[in-house]
């Protein structure tokens, strides 16, 4: 376990690092909790991925808002506008996150995107989350809409905390329309080094099913590691920071980096 804890105080120095001089652009105040109140949080971010074997970058820039009730739950929406192979497409996306008792809830969004050159169609996703005996368990179902296929999957998780720590595994089952079924396994191990701030790192392997643009669905071997922190600077201010590697075999190499910043009232 102090092994363990030594790599997570690394990549929580390097998330610190990374992020500082941004960071400290927005604020000059000490850091401090979030309040754990009703209220709003608003996002703005971007992502930038560079491809191998001569594709052109990507890129994903958006902006999210989210309403938190007394109660727990949650109303949000977002705005997302990406380019990938030099095609650019716009989504909206709203959602809904509601407690059912102390130990169950329920979660479910949809998204919609007019242009839908490379991004789908439409997507909509619901799911149900439960806490059994120190466990976190949940299920959920994701229905893709593109102009050339639909994709349908499965999400399958459990997860445990321990201390500091939280442990995840999650099972994703694709069926591809007229194109058979593949399925992707992803772990998870996060540090929480503050009130609410953490570092994790990720790694998921198997085939999946992803819109190649002008290409149709490809349908490919992947791997991917991925390091990923939330670091709160002030009681209203936070940053959210990823980057990582995605092999999608034979097509290309995506390696990328994400930053938010993230404001509450």
């Amino acid at each position: 376990m102090k092994v363990v804890r030594n790599v997570f105080t690394a990549l929580a120095v390097l998330c610190a690092a990374s992020t500082f001089a941004f960071a400290e652009s927005a604020t000059k105040n000490s850091p401090a909790p979030l309040s754990t109140g009703a209220g709003f949080e608003a996002e703005a971010g971007n992502r930038h991925e560079w491809l191998d074997k001569g594709y052109k970058d990507w890129s994903d820039s958006w902006v999210r808002l989210q309403q938190k009730s007394e109660g727990g739950g949650l109303l949000y929406g977002a705005a997302r506008q990406t380019e990938r192979f030099s095609i650019v497409d716009n989504e909206y996306s709203v959602g809904v996150y509601m407690p059912v008792t102390d130990t169950v809830s329920f979660t479910a969004d949809a998204g919609y995107s007019p242009t839908h050159q490379v991004l789908a169609r439409w997507a909509a996703f619901a799911g149900v989350e439960a806490a059994v005996s120190g466990w976190g368990l949940a299920a959920g179902y994701k229905r893709t809409e593109y102009d050339v296929s639909r994709v349908d999957m499965g999400v399958f998780r459990v997860e445990k905390y321990a201390g500091d720590f939280r442990a995840a595994y999650t099972f994703y089952p694709v069926h591809v329309d007229n194109a058979g079924s593949v399925s992707s396994h992803a772990f998870r191990l996060d540090w929480f080094y503050g009130d609410k701030s953490f570092v994790g790192a990720g790694y998921a392997a198997g085939r999946e099913a992803e819109s190649g643009g002008a290409s149709g669905i490809l349908i490919s071997d992947v791997e991917e590691y991925s390091i990923v922190c939330k670091q709160w600077l002030t009681r209203d201010w936070s940053l959210a920071f990823d980057t990582g590697t995605h092999r999608q075999s034979p097509y290309y190499t995506r390696n990328w980096v994400s930053i938010g910043i993230r404001r509450t009232f």
